[in-house]
């Protein structure tokens, strides 16, 4: 029988700064998450996240202590799904054909941006979750200088617009338009099923991937007709009609 007199009470602290039109929050790891799915879920709020590109350049230049990377690709056991690395200057240590089909997920770097007044040493930041960390604070007023500092360091790399698109190059970057993309390598054809509902046509129909393209080929994006010599060459046929020169291959689509 439980006849204490006592209560244990947890309290979460969580704490909003702003500036301008920057909101930085800080809060307990499980409202964090709720944060992240209210900032997705329709109808989208007012708010949204600072672009990853921002938060490249501004914590991304320096130094890489740590680096986390997913798996951009189809899940493989040749492969894994995920990979960390820590060291000095670890982007030194990225390999183009071991992880370039991974892109980054959280990474820490040595701060290299201007003197700020609270923000030095190593930084930390998921740029597509818009989060960023640092080191412990001994003090409020401390906490407020350096959450300061990083918000007016975010604006102003947003006014000069010298953010960073590919912070380590080797690594595999989310897109949002098929402009400028050359030397595909991972493709995967559309089954009946994943096409949009209505009327398709016969030649659509007639172009799912045949059971003896070999395991070791993914196509992704649309459907496609692969030719008799495919050890060589390959076409594919675009629903939008794109047409790329595949020169490593030396096969031409249509």
């Amino acid at each position: 029988m439980n006849s204490s007199i006592f209560r244990d009470t947890t309290y979460h602290l969580g704490i909003v700064i702003r500036r301008n039109d920057l909101i930085a929050v800080h809060c307990p790891g499980a409202l964090r998450t709720s944060l992240q799915r209210w900032l997705d879920r329709p109808p989208r709020p007012q708010l949204e996240r600072v672009e990853p590109a921002v938060l490249n350049g501004a914590f991304l230049t320096g130094e890489a202590k740590g680096l986390w990377l997913r798996g951009a690709q189809s899940p493989t056991a040749a492969r894994p799904d995920c990979k960390q690395i820590t060291g000095r200057r670890v982007q030194d240590s990225l390999n183009p054909f071991e992880d370039g089909g991974s892109a980054l997920s959280p990474a820490r770097a040595a701060f290299a941006g201007p003197p700020q007044q609270a923000l030095t040493g190593t930084v930390g930041t998921t740029p597509r979750d818009s989060i960023v960390w640092s080191r412990s604070t001994v003090g409020f007023a401390e906490f407020v200088a350096l959450t300061t500092d990083v918000l007016q360091l975010i604006e102003d790399i947003e006014a000069a617009g010298t953010g960073v698109e590919k912070p380590y190059p080797v690594l595999a970057e989310r897109i949002t338009s098929l402009a400028g993309v050359s030397g595909a390598f991972d493709i995967v054809a559309a089954s009946t099923e994943t096409l949009p509902a209505g009327r398709i046509s016969t030649r659509t129909l007639s172009a799912r991937s045949p059971s003896w393209i070999p395991p070791t080929w993914r196509f992704r994006q649309s459907p496609v007709r692969l030719t008799s010599s495919w050890r060589w060459a390959w076409r594919a046929e675009w629903p939008e009609r794109c047409s790329a020169r595949w020169s490593k291959t030396g096969a031409r689509t249509r």
